[in-house]
């Protein structure tokens, strides 16, 4: 074993050394690893200077698919928004009415209504082309702004969402809830984008981190197969006690941590184990019927995956970070 010093808590031991392949898209490159025995954080030895290669233009969050935008979907828009109003509590009486008769707008798990309020600045770090902000958009909420460095070039759609190519340390104005999904493991300087988004989050405010765990059940029982490790685009794979530790360093408080696993982290490393890469041709991401999985399969990677979260051995969380 060789003596490396973590990147988050600076401590220096025999930390233990593994080598990963790059899988997704089967280059099969190697990577070495090492996981701190202190805090647990998993991270790359050495960040590669040719990072770019490995996020082809397929890249899942890179791929910008074609928006449909019409008067039907603004009014759905709309209606969403008045009856999110209602939902949170907001709003006056027309609020309220279309929520009890049309019901709740599908709202992502992740916003809870002590983080979000209507009419909040909600900033998306490392967005890629903007999903899950357009997702946002269209459950009702508005003032959505991303940022992602890998995309190509700003994109403005139609319904008022705009994603910009930079980072989080380009931006110097203030928001009410920022989000950073599973973008977090993919930067270099980890300690420094904890506080960069402590200084851009207004006061009393939320940030929400949802991120894959390196002490996982995943992580334990697959080890270099683990689907989310992810080499090399995965720099840094955190525990819990790692994340906490760089929270606590910015000045955040750590009110909520929800695992919401799911059975990606069973089908993407079982296919791993057998060295089918996740974009291949015999992959389940890729074939309904020619994958080496049963719908039994998916049933009881499902049913596990639950089992998992709630016994906190998920192998991803959503931490929501507090700026008291």
């Amino acid at each position: 074993m060789a003596v490396t010093t973590c990147k988050i808590c600076d401590k220096s031991e025999d930390n233990p050394v593994i080598i990963a392949r790059e899988m997704m898209f089967g280059k099969r490159d190697e990577f070495e690893y090492f996981q701190c025995l202190h805090c647990g954080c998993l991270q790359i030895s050495e960040i590669p200077s040719n990072l770019a290669q490995y996020y082809k233009s397929e890249y899942y969050s890179l791929d910008k698919r074609k928006f449909r935008w019409n008067r039907l979907v603004q009014l759905r828009e709309a209606l969403n928004r008045y009856k999110l109003e209602g939902l949170f509590g907001e709003g006056g009486f027309l609020s309220r009415l279309l929520l009890k008769i049309l019901g709740s707008p599908k709202v992502e798990y992740w916003v809870k209504p002590e983080c979000y309020k209507p009419g909040y600045k909600v900033l998306d770090v490392g967005c890629g082309s903007g999903r899950s902000l357009l997702r946002l958009k269209k459950s009702g909420l508005s003032n959505l702004t991303g940022v992602d460095p890998f995309i190509s070039e700003d994109i403005h759609y139609p319904n008022g969402v705009n994603v910009y190519k930079k980072g989080l340390e380009d931006l110097d104005e203030q928001f009410d809830f920022i989000t950073l999904h599973h973008s977090l493991e993919h930067m270099p300087n980890q300690q420094e984008i904890i506080n960069t988004l402590f200084q851009r989050l207004r006061p009393n405010r939320c940030a929400l981190i949802r991120i894959p765990l390196a002490d996982s059940y995943a992580w334990k029982h697959y080890g270099i197969n683990w689907v989310q490790l992810d080499a090399p685009r995965h720099l840094f794979l955190h525990s819990v006690k790692s994340i906490e530790s760089m929270a606590q360093k910015a000045g955040f408080e750590i009110r909520d941590i929800i695992f919401d696993s799911t059975e990606f982290q069973f089908l993407g490393s079982e296919q791993y184990v057998q060295d089918i890469p996740l974009m291949d041709e015999r992959s389940y991401k890729k074939t309904s019927s020619g994958s080496v999985f049963s719908e039994k399969d998916f049933s009881r990677f499902k049913e596990k995956s639950i089992e998992l979260n709630n016994s906190g051995e998920g192998d991803q969380a959503c931490f929501y970070l507090w700026k008291n």
